[in-house]
């Protein structure tokens, strides 16, 4: 049968290589035509696909009539430009025509097809030497390049084209600004910071050190060279030299203090350099001195109000360290006399004396203290907290019926957060597996829907992401993004609708959260966790809690502090642990390798685990600060309570992990627990 579909279609379609958009076969033609005929009884993408097996075939002539055949369909939603682009790939056009209908095409491309418009109209630039119109497509396309290396092959082969053309070598410098040959004024500083994101730190150093002693660079790029020198020491890891170039700047910033051009740009980076070496000492075990320096500071008369109220607030972060809650009180409401405009300082300071009250035992006082701050701040989270921990102040009081009232509210109306989860603890009752319901629906607007799933169903899955991209950009509300939901699944694009959920203010996307809970834990890459969980011997649901947390399951990601992929590996951890386990890895690149990525990520986080005794708390918290300082945490701060303890984590970013990773946690068991459960004993 096939065969003879065939014969049909190169007797009917063999005429004409050379053809325009315009020039359609005429109706007596149509009516001839065996492929016609099944076009018209068969879905679009099939009608796409068969046309595409044709090209791919060699076929290039019967492939252009079918697509052209596609186009004089009066319905075609989003995608005629679609079929027009795929035109320049499938038809032979005349040479006066080329640049003609590329340029209309292009005038009617949206941004989420621009990508596939230039691939698809360099290679005729360059097959019929359009060498200016060639480079130029290049260098647009450059932007759509996912990687460095890739923007610069790209580059060197439109330099091939038009040798030394200024445009793309400009584009290439500013691209790899490491590849200019020369340093300048101007571009020092950003080659520098090129080195360094490759990093080859020395190289980076040896320019930051001579844009600092250059006569003739702005004392605005001195100071950003100063502060790149000492991050680049801690993204390699050497804290000891880091803590030097901390003083040296400071000592810099202030020989250079009465510079009057940039005097006060100096005095906010010296304030700000200053406490971050006060916290960088404190970091390193050495709280008595971070704490003189921090005295010395709040004693200066000219302290912004900021930098004083951030010093007295970790100066009373120390003394929590110290157990010395009344002294820690003392320097917080000295803080909150302070006028600042941070609501995040506000915030932190606020809570601290409710919590040093409670730290004291006060009860009634810190009970008290959270109830009244409730009515002053507007974050739904953080007023989660003071509720649950004014919940505890009551229990603590033998005020039980009204602590297990405000549990209850809590996990009725937060079931799914860390607050809520904890709550349901706290009551000792079950969390119940967590069923899908049918309750997806799919009300896009008919033609979007008829794009995504056209693209989808032809597998151009980064085209569809475009799509839904730019459909979803001015989304604001929960009920539009619930109608998206089917089609960032059909994606497997589980960060992207991760990241818009989060984007909804809290107080109108919570109660949504039980209809997007399998969408906001999913579980990908499910061979290669299995993988990671058997050779481990670590849970699943361990694996997905860190992974969701680290990336939101992105395999390309890569954070600021130079870690890779989904469960976000350091280059030296990697090549520590890949040597200790055998795993095949040689450059961070390897890190966006999913069963790399998993192992690696895995024999981490075993050797965590291990290392504090399966504590749960501790090693999570470890996997995302380091052994030694939560090690130093659980020596001076655990007394026996977790709950407790995960509040008195210094870092807020770990702080928020280990929450935010319990709860992930507890969601996980959920969706794989075909049974109700208590809260695991071996967590807290």
């Amino acid at each position: 049968m096939k065969g003879s579909k065939l014969v049909f279609l190169v007797l009917f379609l063999i005429t004409g290589c050379t053809t325009s958009l315009e020039s359609f076969p005429s109706k007596k033609e149509e009516k001839k035509e065996t492929y016609t005929a099944r076009q018209a009884s068969e879905g679009l993408h099939s009608k796409y696909l068969e046309t595409k097996k044709l090209f791919n075939e060699d076929k290039k002539s019967l492939a252009c009539r079918g697509l052209l055949n596609i186009l004089k369909q009066s319905e075609l939603f989003h995608l005629r430009t679609f079929f027009e682009i795929k035109s320049l790939e499938f038809c032979t056009f005349k040479k006066g025509e080329i640049t003609k209908k590329i340029e209309e095409i292009k005038s009617k491309t949206p941004p989420w097809l621009m990508e596939f418009f230039l691939k698809r109209s360099i290679p005729l630039f360059v097959e019929h030497h359009f060498n200016n119109e060639a480079v130029s497509s290049m260098r647009e396309y450059t932007k759509y390049k996912y990687s460095k290396k890739n923007k610069i092959k790209l580059i060197n082969k439109a330099l091939k084209i038009i040798p030394g053309d200024k445009q793309t070598l400009s584009l290439l410098y500013k691209t790899s600004p490491s590849l200019s040959p020369q340093i300048t004024t101007k571009n020092a500083y950003n080659i520098g910071r090129d080195f360094e994101k490759n990093r080859q730190f020395k190289k980076a150093r040896t320019i930051y050190e001579k844009i600092i002693k250059a006569k003739n660079i702005s004392f605005k790029t001195k100071i950003k060279a100063l502060t790149r020198i000492k991050w680049s020491y801690k993204n390699q890891r050497n804290y000891v030299q880091y803590l030097k170039e901390i003083k040296k700047e400071g000592l810099y910033l202030k020989k250079n203090w009465n510079h009057t051009r940039y005097s006060k740009q100096i005095h906010k980076a010296w304030w700000k350099n200053e406490i971050g070496y006060a916290r960088a000492i404190w970091t390193q075990h050495k709280r008595e001195k971070a704490a003189k320096i921090l005295f010395k500071l709040i004693k200066n008369k000219k302290i912004p109000n900021n930098s004083l109220a951030y010093s007295l607030f970790i100066l009373a972060s120390m003394e929590v360290e110290k157990k010395d809650y009344k002294e820690a009180i003392k320097y917080l409401k000295r803080a909150q006399s302070v006028k600042i405009k941070s609501p995040a300082l506000n915030q932190k300071i606020s809570w601290s004396i409710g919590w040093n009250l409670f730290l004291q035992e006060k009860f009634k006082e810190s009970s008290s203290f959270f109830n009244k701050e409730k009515k002053k701040h507007k974050d739904y989270f953080f007023n989660l907290k003071l509720n649950f921990w004014e919940s505890i102040s009551l229990d603590k009081l033998g005020h039980k019926k009204m602590a297990e009232k405000l549990w209850d509210e809590m996990y009725k109306s937060n079931p799914f957060s860390y607050y809520g989860i904890i709550s349901q603890l706290k009551l000792n009752k079950p969390f119940h597996p967590f069923i899908k319901g049918k309750n997806e629906s799919n009300t896009l607007n008919t033609n979007q829907s008829k794009t995504l799933d056209f693209l989808v169903a032809i597998k151009e899955l980064k085209l569809a992401k475009n799509f839904l991209n730019e459909s979803s950009k001015e989304i604001k509300d929960i009920k539009e993004l619930k109608s998206l939901v089917p089609f960032y699944n059909k994606l497997k694009w589980h960060r992207g609708l991760i990241n818009k959920f989060y984007s909804i203010k809290a107080n109108k996307r919570v109660p949504h959260t039980k209809y997007f809970f399998h969408h906001l834990f999913p579980m990908p890459f499910q061979s290669f966790v299995n993988k990671a969980s058997k050779k481990f011997n670590i849970e699943r649901e361990l694996i997905y809690s860190i992974t969701r947390q680290e990336s939101a399951f992105d395999l390309f990601s890569r954070s600021y502090a130079e870690a890779y992929g989904p469960m976000q590996i350091t280059p030296e951890n990697a090549s520590f642990l890949s040597k200790k386990f055998k795993i095949n890895y040689k450059s961070p690149h390897d890190l966006f390798t999913p069963q790399v990525n998993f192992y690696l990520g895995s024999a981490l986080l075993k050797g965590l685990q291990e290392r504090f005794n399966h504590q749960f708390i501790f090693y999570v918290a470890a996997y995302n600060a380091s052994y030694m300082s939560v090690k130093r945490w659980a020596k001076e701060r655990y007394n026996g309570d977790p709950l407790q303890f995960i509040e008195l984590i210094p870092y807020n970013e770990t702080k928020n992990y280990v929450k935010l990773v319990l709860r992930n946690y507890i969601n996980y068991k959920r969706l794989n627990s075909k049974k109700p459960f208590y809260f695991p004993k071996d967590i807290l």
